[in-house]
């Protein structure tokens, strides 16, 4: 199986970005890092799967560093650096930049395989991106499932981060997206679909 793990290169500083344990109860085992997604990539990665993560870079001095901080846990999980695929991107936030990056993020996911998104880290707008682009591939690439949305919390004890972070799966948020085209004001409809979030987030492994 072909399993592709998108991700943000953080723009921290190199003493804001510590190691957490993101838990959750899907977990299958705990491990201390700085990036959610590969929590989320110890979790459903499967002997003989081929995999790749495409990490999206604003080229700046500290994304630089941060990028060899996720090439070196990647390797410490026992991977090269070979699997990870840089998509940088100007240091910018202008409508047409981030266009570009949703095209070629669009661009960049295969045809077939499972995908999964990492919406911790980035500005405010690369979220919308992200889950703009995984619309766009799942709607045009027939065989691309969508494996999961997740989003890393760090949590602070008076202003101090302190390793209790949750790794959130917001699967059904993107699929509400999907939910609403029938609705049109119809408020039967609309509890219909917020029953059905309700079933999807606490049913994720009929899913």
């Amino acid at each position: 199986m072909k399993r592709i793990y998108v991700t943000t290169i953080p723009l921290q500083g190199r003493l804001d970005l510590t190691k957490n344990t993101y838990r959750s109860s899907a977990n299958s085992g705990d491990i201390e890092t700085r990036f959610p997604i590969l929590q989320v990539l110890h979790n459903t990665l499967q002997e003989g799967d081929d995999f790749h993560i495409i990490a999206i870079r604003s080229v700046n001095g500290d994304t630089q560093r941060n990028f060899g901080y996720l090439k070196e846990e990647l390797q410490a999980m026992g991977f090269t650096e070979d699997h990870i695929r840089e998509l940088p991107m100007p240091d910018e936030q202008d409508c047409s930049t981030l266009i570009r990056l949703c095209r070629d993020l669009c661009d960049v996911l295969p045809e077939k395989g499972i995908a999964y998104m990492d919406i911790t880290y980035g500005t405010k707008t690369i979220p919308l991106v992200q889950l703009a682009a995984l619309t766009c591939a799942a709607a045009t690439h027939e065989e691309l499932e969508v494996g999961g949305v997740y989003y890393g919390e760090m949590r602070r004890v008076n202003g101090q981060s302190v390793n209790q972070s949750v790794l959130h799966d917001v699967t059904p948020l993107y699929h509400l997206q999907g939910l609403v085209g029938g609705i049109h004001g119809n408020k039967d409809t609309a509890e219909m679909v917020y029953n059905q979030l309700v079933w999807m987030s606490q049913n994720k492994a009929e899913q």
